[in-house]
């Protein structure tokens, strides 16, 4: 449900926002991406059994900074996307040009 809420809310900011970059447009669209793809693990059972959940496979283990919590690719677009709109916010300004 809450990947529902997540993807309508999605949809309505590009939509009714200011013209944005296609970057932007990009980063917006891995976020909805990751947020369906959790939300349909979550209502799928997983292989053969009944149990239904997200299925975390993605495991590094890094000798400085130790174990970190497993994820999957869901996980991974919508960390990606939040990153590159923090990224494309924080950038310089365009300014669109104005018509002649």
């Amino acid at each position: 449900m809450f990947a529902l809420v997540v993807v309508a809310a999605v949809f309505v900011h590009v939509m009714l926002a200011r013209p944005i970059s296609r970057l932007e447009v990009l980063c917006w669209s891995a976020i909805a991406g990751g947020a369906i793809g959790n939300g349909v693990n979550r209502l799928a059972p997983v292989g053969d059994s009944e149990r239904v959940g997200v299925v975390d496979f993605v495991s590094v283990n890094l000798p400085v900074l130790g174990r970190w919590p497993t994820f999957n690719v869901a996980d991974m677009l919508v960390v990606a996307g939040v990153i590159g709109l923090l990224l494309v916010r924080a950038g310089p300004r365009r300014r669109l040009a104005s018509p002649a």
